[in-house]
């Protein structure tokens, strides 16, 4: 992928799955599909942590542009590392096969922290991706806010061999957006198989 569209990529998501403790659960990868975090990855069913009446209870149109992709987004996540927590699955796909994999924990006015833990989380991937394509991003206005006012800190993505990309990132978001969506400064790590991610980038805005 082209710098630019990275940087859309990067920009499209206010929601990330973190890490909180440690990366003990984590599995190293060398595809999208060896991945895991706390027993879950990419090409798992939702129902096997959600019933479908929990998935349907949740799911949202999220995309403008296509309706290929659902998310369901769960703030009453049953891990106890993450704040909130989102799946990824076709719309039509009765089996709810998990495509992309978020979620977050709050920062609430302590964005400086959400910076060093950041940095601890990088050093852990580092020792997991050792072989991979890895690339820096720095401070960015975020998409999602149309005054220019909220801004994401930081951002690394990890480039995996099958297509999948695995990121990490900081997002500072303005009082306006706070107040009107509810939004919360944040951490997280995202997970995104490679047909997802090009799904994100050239269908669904």
């Amino acid at each position: 992928m082209e710098h630019n569209e990275i940087m859309v990529f990067v920009r499209l998501f206010f929601l990330t799955l973190i890490l909180i403790h440690s990366l003990q659960s984590w599995t190293k990868a060398d595809d999208i599909l060896e991945f895991q975090i706390e027993g879950i990855s990419i090409g798992d069913s939702a129902l096997d942590f959600y019933s479908k009446k929990e998935i349907k209870k949740f799911m949202k149109e999220f995309y403008p542009n296509s309706k290929k992709f659902y998310l369901m987004e769960n703030d009453i996540s049953k891990f106890q590392q993450y704040d909130t927590v989102q799946f990824a699955f076709k719309k039509k796909d009765k089996k709810f096969i998990i495509y992309g994999l978020s979620g977050g924990i709050w920062f609430e006015n302590n964005i400086n922290e959400c910076l060093n833990k950041m940095s601890e989380i990088e050093k852990d991937l580092d020792i997991i991706f050792n072989n991979v394509v890895k690339k820096k991003f720095g401070e960015s206005k975020l998409q999602s806010d149309k005054s220019g006012e909220s801004i994401q800190l930081g951002q690394i993505q990890y480039f995996l061999s099958d297509g999948g990309i695995v990121s990490i990132d900081c997002n500072d978001y303005s009082k306006k957006l706070t107040d009107k969506y509810g939004y919360t400064d944040n951490l997280g790590i995202t997970i995104y198989s490679k047909q997802y991610a090009d799904f994100v980038l050239y269908e669904a805005y």
